[in-house]
């Protein structure tokens, strides 16, 4: 699931940090009023992620409700572009732009259900990897990131920009059609991991019971090296 939101946030990644210029001009700004009308999908991109995270330290248990409202206010802000390109709904069309910014919200929160969801320290090492150069180069970023899902980031790299196809300008309807799939398998990936964590856990507690002391328990797992399949007390978060 992790993977394929991925996927699906590479592809509307590709989209906006492509082509967002592109359509915003479309609605017939100059070169000028086009950065600058660009620049609060960024701030909203920016905003939604920070806050949401912030929330997500003390209010347990709300990072794949999170996952779930950023991909839909994608989606929403995609239907929108899609279904109001036009210099009559020119507003309209633009808060659409804008709530596709929520597009990192999903790509937040996966990162850290995938680091908090996996158990064994050879596991962890190789599932990953130091994420400084994709964050500007940063030596001490202590952000980790699937090595599955740098796969589904570069594929979706690659696949993103060619759904925009310069014949569609100014509208390109393949290409806003392709972000308001990608913002839809990001939605829907988030409710089946979510589903898939309620159910595992219940799983667990009915063949092994709760366990009592969970920090001693786990302490002595990562001595063990256990994965979180291995681990009969590892309870997945969501």
């Amino acid at each position: 699931m992790i993977w394929l939101s991925a996927l699906g946030y590479a592809v509307a990644n590709a989209g906006i940090t492509n082509f967002n210029p592109l359509i915003i001009s479309g609605y017939g700004f100059g070169k000028t009023k086009t950065l600058l009308m660009a620049t609060p999908q960024a701030a909203v991109a920016m905003v939604a992620s920070a806050s949401l995270t912030a929330v997500s330290m003390y209010v347990p248990k709300v990072r794949c409700f999170f996952w779930i409202f950023g991909a839909t206010m994608g989606l929403i802000g995609a239907v929108v572009v899609h279904t109001l390109h036009s210099p009559g709904t020119r507003n309209a069309s633009l808060a659409g732009v804008y709530l596709m910014g929520f597009y990192n919200v999903p790509w937040v929160f996966t990162l850290s259900l995938s680091s908090s969801n996996t158990g064994g320290a050879t596991k962890k090492s190789f599932m990953g990897i130091t994420c400084a150069a994709m964050y500007g180069g940063y030596p001490y970023d202590p952000c980790l990131i699937c090595a599955q899902t740098n796969i589904g980031i570069a594929v979706g790299n690659i696949v993103g920009p060619q759904f925009f196809i310069s014949s569609q300008s100014p509208t390109y309807p393949l290409g806003i059609g392709a972000m308001l799939v990608a913002f839809a398998l990001m939605a829907v990936t988030g409710i089946v991991y979510y589903a898939l964590c309620i159910f595992e856990n219940k799983r667990r507690d009915r063949l092994y019971d709760v366990a009592q002391d969970e920090a001693a328990i786990g302490l002595q797992a990562e001595r063990d090296d256990l994965t979180d399949r291995q681990n009969v007390n590892f309870r997945y978060t969501y």
